[in-house]
Parts: structure tokens; sequence; C-alpha cells
């Protein structure tokens, strides 16, 4: 059938509905079944702004943007959303053995192509309970997500040490 103009982002996701991919299916916890036991990480990965980007340099043709999160072998894919600035509002739940060792990975797709490096994001300076920024950095702009740990983490930040400023 023939639109008049465009679809927009909600009609678009009514026209083409996206089914989950097995990987989504045996992925990290989703908001409604969060764990409730062990060292767990809340992330919430929020939206990316690339509109700075040469989609053509890439070759990419569509720009349908999505989010992979893994760690300790949980994987996670936000929703691939059309656009240069889709916004998400995804919350993933990871089980954790230990922060101590384990780091996060995170990286960016558009049009189903990697754009920019993964990033790895250690665990062990996250505080308990308290929402941490992170970002992944992506030619063009950049993904904003907040890491939050639950049982595990300092229970508040080191206290700055003013030392050094004992000479004067």
């Amino acid at each position: 059938f023939f639109l008049s103009q465009p679809p927009s982002k909600k009609d678009y996701l009514l026209l083409y509905p996206r089914s989950p991919t097995s990987t989504q299916a045996k992925s990290a916890k989703m908001a409604s079944e969060a764990p409730t036991t062990g060292h767990v990480l809340h992330v919430a990965v929020s939206c990316v702004n690339i509109k700075k980007i040469d989609l053509k340099a890439y070759g990419i043709d569509k720009a349908m943007c999505e989010v992979v999160l893994e760690c300790e072998g949980q994987t996670a894919n936000t929703k691939s959303l059309p656009g240069l600035d889709p916004t998400w509002e995804e919350n993933f739940y990871f089980t954790i053995s230990d922060p101590e060792t384990v780091k996060m990975t995170a990286y960016f797709k558009c049009g189903g192509i990697k754009v920019g490096d993964a990033h790895e994001y250690p665990l062990d300076k996250l505080l308990q309970n308290k929402p941490t920024f992170k970002a992944i950095v992506v030619p063009g702009g950049k993904v904003d997500m907040l890491f939050n740990a639950t049982n595990f983490g300092d229970a508040e930040a080191p206290a700055d040490d003013d030392g050094f400023m004992d000479f004067l």
C-alpha cells in the first residue's frame, strides 16, 4: 500500500514489528524479570545521537540503530530503531559472579554494521545502588547508559584525600 507521508516512529514499528531474536530470548533479564539475589548489574540504555556520522563511509544504507551488551556469556540487544537519534529507555539485568574481575562489554550497531569499537567497563568501581553514567563513544556521537550495582560495590564513594595540600 502507499502512504501519503513517511511513517512516524510509532507507525513504523506497527508496520514492521520486530520479533525477539534468539539472542534476546536467552539474554540478560528484562526489567520485569529482574533477579532478586546475588550480584546484579542493572544497565539502563537510554539513547544515542549520531547525527554527525557519515553513513556512506560505513556502507550503511538505512539507519537502524541498536546496542549490544555482553557480560559473562549473557547477551542483550536493544530494539533496532530507525533514525540517527533513537531513544530506547530499555533496562537489562545481568547476574555477575565476581564484580572484582568481570567486565561488561558494549558496542553499537547501525544498519546491522558494528560502528566504532567495543567498550569494556570494569565493574569493581561501581557504587552499590548508585546509578553511574557510562557511554559508548561512536564516530559522530555517543550512546548514553546508566550502570547500577545491586548487592556489590562500595556503599559510598571514597573520601577525597587532601593530604597533599598539608604543606600550605
